[in-house]
């Protein structure tokens, strides 16, 4: 919930241009030094030339963060994409940089290895 007058004036500058849930999730990670979990391409470029810039993260970045902190195994991955791509419909574009590791966690085996690729922004803390 956006609370105090920046975050309020943060939200009202970024609903111009996004849904109100997207504004919402970008003044609070502004404001509050917070990462923003968003799969919107228009608000990942908001962030990206906001001064200063907004750490964000998407669907792939997360979820590579799961497989490698976690340890999950190729069913539990699959379990999860599988979820996600069904009930949220998302599925990666194809030149998303973790679009590999997403097909290569989609379809392993409990003796293929996980393709893990290294993203820019994976070094990012998450709150």
């Amino acid at each position: 919930m956006v609370e105090g007058a920046d975050e309020f004036d943060a939200f009202v500058t970024y609903a111009m241009q996004l849904g109100d849930g997207e504004a919402a999730t970008l003044a609070i990670a502004a404001c509050r030094g917070f990462t923003a979990a968003t799969d919107d391409r228009k608000a990942l470029r908001l962030a990206a030339s906001a001064v200063p810039d907004i750490p964000c993260v998407d669907t792939p970045e997360l979820i590579q963060r799961w497989v490698e902190g976690a340890d999950p195994s190729p069913t539990q991955i699959q379990e999860a994409l599988s979820k996600i791509e069904d009930r949220a419909r998302y599925r990666p574009r194809k030149d998303h940089p973790l679009a590999g590791s997403w097909r290569s966690w989609r379809h392993a085996t409990p003796t293929a290895p996980l393709l893990v690729a290294t993203s820019s922004s994976s070094s990012l803390p998450l709150f």
